[in-house]
Order: C-alpha cells, then sequence, then structure tokens
C-alpha cells in the first residue's frame, strides 16, 4: 500500500494524482450540498466569426471532437482526471529516469495526450444527454386573449394583450381571414422564424 501511495506522489503520476483529487473533491462537495454542479461549468462558445474562421476553424472542430462544450465541463474534466491518472500510472517512468524538469515536462505531456483517447471514448455516450431546450417565453403566450389595434390579415397585423400591467404589442396574422381593429382575439400559436403570434377571432 505505501509503495502504490508513494508511486502516486512522484514524479509524472503527482500532476494527474492532483487534478483527480481536486475533481473528487468537487463531486463530494456536490454530494454534501455544498456547491451546486454548475458552480464551474462553463459554456464553450465556438461559433466563430468569418474573420477568425480560418485561425481558430481547427481548433474549434478539435474542442467539439473531444466533446468539449457537447458535455458539462466538469463531467468532461472527471473522465480526463481520471484517464489522465490511469494512464499516468501504467506508464509511470522511475524518477531517476527523468534527468531534468524538462523530461518530466515532456512525460507529463504526452500522458496527457494520450488521456485524450479514453476520455473521448468515456464521453462519447454522454454526447447530448445534458441538452436543455432553453424556456421559449413566447411560448407562453398562446391561449392568451388579446385585442386587436392594427387590422389583422393572413400577412400582418398587430394585437395588444392584458398582462395586468402595460399591455403588451405584439406582431400577429391570421391563419385565414380577416379581424378588424377592436376585435377580441386569441393566441394559437408561434411562429419562432418570424416571431409572429398567430391569433383567431375570440369566441366565448
Amino acid at each position: 500500500m505505501k509503495e502504490f501511495f508513494d508511486a502516486c506522489v512522484t514524479g509524472p503520476v503527482l500532476p494527474a494524482s492532483v487534478l483527480l483529487a481536486l475533481v473528487s473533491t468537487y463531486w463530494l462537495m456536490v454530494i454534501a450540498g455544498a456547491v451546486g454542479t454548475d458552480v464551474l461549468d462553463w459554456d464553450f462558445d465556438l461559433e466563430a466569426d468569418a474573420d477568425l474562421e480560418g485561425i481558430l476553424g481547427v481548433g474549434a472542430v478539435s474542442i467539439r471532437f473531444l466533446n468539449l462544450g457537447t458535455v458539462p465541463i466538469m463531467v468532461w474534466m472527471s473522465a480526463f482526471a481520471l484517464s489522465f491518472w490511469s494512464v499516468a500510472i501504467w506508464l509511470q517512468s522511475p524518477v531517476e529516469d527523468l534527468a531534468s524538469g524538462w523530461d518530466m515536462a515532456l512525460v507529463v505531456g504526452r500522458n496527457a495526450l494520450i488521456s485524450l483517447v479514453p476520455t473521448k471514448l468515456l464521453t462519447q455516450p454522454l454526447r447530448g444527454k445534458f441538452d436543455t431546450e432553453p424556456p421559449n417565453p413566447d411560448r407562453g403566450m398562446v391561449g392568451r386573449p388579446g385585442v386587436v389595434t392594427s387590422h389583422v390579415t393572413t400577412t400582418g397585423g398587430q394585437v395588444e394583450i392584458d398582462t395586468g400591467a402595460a399591455p403588451l404589442a405584439l406582431n400577429a396574422r391570421t391563419t385565414e381571414g380577416e379581424i378588424a381593429k377592436g376585435d377580441r382575439i386569441v393566441i394559437v400559436d408561434y411562429d419562432s422564424e418570424t416571431r409572429i403570434f398567430e391569433v383567431e377571432r375570440y369566441s366565448s
């Protein structure tokens, strides 16, 4: 047991052991309720502008390939830490064979690069499992009654919805026919592409 512990805190294995310990501490704190699962979660915005596409394109593709940005960062880091530590133990080199700090850094870098392969394999089944559809507040308007403030046709118009505070003006259209100004309507659908509400004449 002592030999195994010494191996974990010696040479190129030490950075991997530290990273694994930090990740383990994080999950223990999550389990204990001390922190939320999103406290260290960052979003990767990989949509490069046209001017940067040539520079960042390859990097963005590589990041996506490794599943960064498609699974939560702490889940990815957990898989990487476990892979990094396992590779470091597996390929452990005697400290006396590493003549300098540069040799040590090269071995650590090699282990990190190799560990990207099992990290990719471990996180691949998790792609898409954490995706959530953002709430669409405009969808919540469906079913709400209102009044026409500008003649509504199949091509456009405007309605006003009572919100209990200031009335809410919305662009609207009908599926068929026309609705005159001042008539009561009810919202029946919402087109997210055009951001226009479809309405029908309100009938009590």
